[in-house]
């Protein structure tokens, strides 16, 4: 049986700007980790949608409700489910592909049962195979699907049936693209990767022109943009990471500032606002060309980004470092779960 860690204080202050990095005693702060299942899998996609708890992972779907005993497979078992886009309580569309030696290139399936059961979803679009659409998002405000697919940005306005080019006039994308998604406040249109010449790469477009809005490199070449977070007060605001570490814009992503770069031989796939304070922002680390056991190192900022403190997951190393994120609020405080590349979920209760 794994038991909870509790730490209670830091490990190391990460300087503004990526600066010396040296250990200091930091406030009592208190945080409990906890191993919370599906050891062996790797967790792609965190959700939490209809008061429930969902993991797109590499052997079908998973549920964490309020009154389960862990997670339960909900479907797709069997399938590499790399994303979830959630229409509405049912209705659910995911991009997943058999585990299997022949298996074709990742398809939508879909369920209107709350993942109960699902049936393949049959999409078409005029540019590239619908049957390799992947990093689905959904834009409720607006009833839009956005997905990738051989490096064009497409949308769909019909829950996944007709895909259409995200702009009408694209015929070619030296892009390629790692999300795309829509500003809930402005409604543009984002999208982050790495270009022809290798470099992290990041573009915006207005959603009703088509007119870019960004198109800019954040950080050193070769690298990639991993991840943009959105923050929840200030629209002009955003932070990213990138495989050189994280990185601010204050004014919309003309111009950015680095914050930080990752430990050693590490780099940041994802971060995320706290849903209760968007001063505190989270991220974590995994090895590079590492897909086996490893430290887990999570990291938390108090000023929006600005400083970083640094703790170590007190117990063994795990299998495959962090991959996907989410925080929610459980029993009013924050709760943040971090998937893993093959080590299954980590639940840390924050203070």
């Amino acid at each position: 049986m794994l038991l909870p860690f509790v730490l209670a204080t830091c490990a190391l202050l990460s300087a503004c700007g990526g600066g010396d990095q040296r250990d200091k005693p930091q406030p009592s702060t208190t945080m409990t980790f906890i191993h919370d299942g599906l050891q062996g899998l790797t967790i792609h996609q965190l959700y939490h949608h209809n008061d429930q708890l969902f993991a797109a992972t590499s052997n079908g779907v998973y549920v964490k409700t309020s009154t389960s005993d862990g997670w339960k497979i909900r479907g797709l078992a069997n399938f590499q489910v790399t994303d979830i886009a959630f229409m509405d309580t049912a209705h659910f569309i995911a991009s997943a592909q058999a585990n299997t030696q022949d298996a074709p290139a990742a398809q939508l399936l879909e369920t209107t049962t709350a993942g109960h059961q699902w049936q393949p979803l049959d999409a078409h679009t005029s540019l590239a195979p619908a049957t390799d659409l992947q990093g689905l998002s959904y834009a409720e405000e607006v009833n839009a699907l956005y997905a990738i697919s051989e490096n064009f940005l497409l949308t769909s306005l019909d829950s996944g049936r007709d895909w259409q080019p995200l702009l009408p006039e694209q015929t070619t994308n030296p892009v390629v693209s790692l999300f795309v998604l829509r500003h809930p406040v402005t409604g543009d249109i984002w999208s982050g990767g790495y270009n022809e010449q290798l470099q992290p790469w990041l573009q915006a477009w207005s959603a009703d022109t088509g007119q870019t809005l960004v198109a800019t490199s954040v950080g050193k070449t070769p690298g990639r943009v991993r991840h943009l977070s959105l923050d929840p007060e200030r629209p002009a605001t955003l932070l990213l990471s990138s495989d050189e570490g994280l990185w601010r814009s204050e004014d919309y992503g003309k111009q950015w500032n680095f914050l930080q770069a990752p430990p050693a031989n590490r780099m940041y796939p994802t971060l995320l606002h706290d849903p209760r304070n968007a001063d505190w922002v989270y991220t974590s680390s995994r090895e590079i060309n590492n897909t086996g056991s490893q430290r887990l190192i999570f990291e938390m900022s108090q000023n929006r980004g600005t400083n970083w403190t640094r703790y170590y997951y007190p117990g063994n190393n795990l299998q495959g470092g962090t991959q996907s994120m989410l925080a929610v609020i459980e029993n009013h405080k924050t709760v943040v779960y971090l998937g893993l590349a093959g080590g299954g979920i980590v639940k840390i209760n924050m203070p």
